[in-house]
């Protein structure tokens, strides 16, 4: 049968692998049509695979916990369900060096995949070897620190990344971002471009046909539909994306209605840190809870204490400083140099 294998490997932190088979080329090419691009290679060998097409689960001698999850020792299976989306998934080897993952979807499916069942494994992948992941945005200066904004969505996670480049800034990513032995490494993913963040310097290199996109789907907002416009970096900026940067300072950002930067000590960093994680994986939290209910001694039952302990190794006190920044919702230029102004200063 022929096979389509698609390979990535994101700093040599994590590699994996997906299959298709011929008769699932469609869906698989609406998968991952631009979302881990930037990290394809050649041959590897992978931390888990996903393998794309229509299975049959392994089902016995299965605990089955809410109807829908069969759990066994490394293994979880479910068919999940939301509004007109629909998937199966899978693992084998879960929170192993090898893990086999099968999944099955409909077109709506392919959309949440990356959400739900990449990501997850992703995550457990690294937090097994020790690496933190963190959800925000980073720059690095032409010296090579670099300087991370942990936030939820709409605190200007991107407008700070975006905004810094115009100052000889690189860019590390706007939404998730690894961290490793006090360095910060990139993860480039399609920007996620809505109305508040679509910044001159974006508008100024967005392809022609994304400008289309964007405007249609800003129209659907008035009948309550909110859809996001995704854009590759390297569209954008291609001459500014960095790779790596040992971390200088850590800022968490706070909507209120003035700008305010102060000093906080690493344990109130930590805490925010792991609070904006978890809420950065509501879609795979089910899968957390339900193998840790069954398993309770096992490294996924202890995801997040093994995610707070690994943050708390990756993050030097002595090398790093702590700030909170309360910024406006409604970003410009002002409140970036104010944070540039911390950045800057020593």
């Amino acid at each position: 049968m022929h096979e389509l294998t698609k390979n990535y490997n994101i700093h040599d932190f994590v590699k994996f692998r997906i299959i298709s088979n011929k008769h699932d080329h469609i869906r698989y090419t609406k998968l991952l049509p631009t979302e881990y691009d930037f990290y394809r290679t050649d041959d590897i060998k992978p931390d888990f695979e996903i393998i794309i097409g229509d299975f049959i689960p392994d089902n016995s001698e299965c605990i089955i916990l809410d109807n829908k999850y069969y759990i066994k020792d490394h293994y979880l299976y479910c068919k999940e369900k939301y509004k007109s989306a629909e998937w199966s998934v899978e693992i084998q080897g879960l929170d192993t060096e090898k893990m086999i993952v099968k999944v099955s979807y409909n077109l709506p499916g392919s959309l949440l995949i990356t959400d739900f069942v990449i990501n997850f494994l992703i995550n457990i992948t690294l937090n097994r070897k020790g690496i933190s992941i963190i959800h925000g945005s980073a720059i690095q200066n032409n010296s090579k620190k670099a300087f991370l904004f942990s936030a939820q969505g709409g605190a200007g996670k991107t407008s700070i990344a975006i905004n810094a480049l115009d100052t000889n800034y690189q860019y590390l990513g706007d939404d998730t971002v690894i961290v490793f032995e006090d360095k910060v490494y990139n993860f480039i993913r399609p920007l996620n471009i809505f109305s508040y963040n679509y910044s001159p310097k974006i508008r100024k290199n967005m392809p022609y046909k994304k400008q289309i996109e964007l405007f249609f789907k800003n129209l659907l907002k008035y009948i309550g539909i909110n859809l996001v416009t995704k854009v590759d970096p390297r569209q954008l900026f291609p001459e500014s994306i960095g790779r790596s940067g040992g971390l200088s300072k850590l800022f968490i950002l706070i909507p209120r209605i003035e700008t305010e930067i102060q000093v906080i000590s690493k344990k109130d960093a930590l805490n925010f840190i792991l609070y904006n994680q978890k809420l950065d994986g509501i879609p795979y939290e089910k899968y957390i809870q339900m193998y840790g209910f069954a398993f309770p001694d096992s490294s996924v039952a202890a995801f997040w204490q093994n995610y707070y302990r690994n943050l708390d190794q990756n993050l030097d006190e002595n090398s790093i400083q702590f700030y909170l920044a309360n910024v406006p919702q409604k970003y410009n230029n002002a409140v970036f140099h104010k944070i540039a102004k911390v950045i800057e200063s020593e």
